[in-house]
């Protein structure tokens, strides 16, 4: 796979992360990226699009680029996104530092972006080129932007709630929170990433019976906390009554795959409903379902 940045670009090689825990596979960050660029190809084409181009099954990552999305329309097979990049400058403060830090972590996402903003959500680019050196802990908890109502915290939720796990689990929501706050300072996103880190929390744990019924419980309780409005709840209540996972969650608009809580229901239902021993299966399943694949991939 070509690496799509200098500060990834020995992750493979390094996986002191995994010295953390003993709780998911020791090839995750990899795992991510696979799934990251796997679903890259296909970002922003709906359930029906996807099966108009009447591709192969399972599929491989895709020698063309089928999505309406610019940004890597020249980029070779295997390119890997936003979602990997913040992955990994989440999993390089984390063994720069030798524990959490917010600040260290802002950082390595704004060098990140310095070297490639492709693909980056507005809010989130809007967010850490606001992120200097002399930024405190207390500033960066003030620093995301209040209207955006993307997915970029959940990008960085895989590697902090491993720690969390191995470390301090504690400080899960503690965690999650500034996670949000850094680049989406507001209620939904607040709550919505809260409970993705109990979501994968939840799974690290081996209890998967229904993530998106444990996840509805959640996110019950955190939009409550957090005054947020319900949006990642009733659009899982949509999932688990509806057959079709696309049409529960954007139905015939797909731009409205692009919200946190949509990305959340349909990687959680995909989950639910096509989990199984073989990733390229699961993969082929999830990415099938249209939307913000490369997100929905990686998760």
């Amino acid at each position: 796979t070509p690496l799509y940045s200098s500060a990834a670009s020995d992750v493979y090689k390094r996986q002191e992360i995994c010295n953390m825990s003993l709780l998911i596979h020791p090839r995750t960050i990899e795992i991510l990226a696979y799934g990251d660029a796997f679903g890259l190809p296909y970002e922003t084409l709906s359930k029906p699009g996807l099966s108009d181009l009447d591709l192969p099954l399972p599929m491989l990552i895709a020698p063309g680029r089928y999505s309406t999305f610019e940004d890597f329309d020249t980029s070779p097979v295997g390119t890997w996104s936003d979602d990997t990049q913040h992955a990994v400058a989440v999993v390089e403060s984390l063994e720069f530092v030798g524990d959490y830090s917010l600040v260290e972590i802002a950082l390595r996402l704004r060098r990140e972006m310095d070297i490639s903003s492709k693909g980056w959500g507005g809010t989130t680019r809007k967010a850490i080129g606001r992120v200097h050196e002399l930024m405190s802990t207390g500033e960066l908890r003030r620093n995301g932007d209040t209207e955006g109502r993307g997915c970029g915290p959940l990008m960085r939720s895989v590697p902090l709630t491993v720690f969390c796990q191995a470390r301090d689990s504690e400080a899960l929501v503690t965690i999650a929170e500034e996670n949000a706050l850094l680049t989406h300072n507001n209620p939904d996103n607040i709550a919505s990433t809260v409970t993705h880190h109990q979501v994968l929390a939840f799974m690290m744990s081996g209890k998967v019976e229904s993530v998106c019924g444990y996840a509805l419980e959640r996110a019950v309780e955190n939009e409550v906390k957090y005054g947020a409005s319900s949006n990642l709840s009733d659009t899982l209540r949509n999932v688990i009554d509806g057959k079709d996972i696309a049409m529960a969650v954007y139905g015939d608009n797909v731009v409205l795959a692009f919200t946190t809580w949509s990305v959340q229901a349909m990687s959680y239902a995909s989950f639910d409903k096509y989990d199984g021993p073989i990733l390229l299966d699961v993969l082929t399943n999830v990415v099938m379902e249209g939307g913000d694949t490369d997100s929905t991939g990686s998760i």
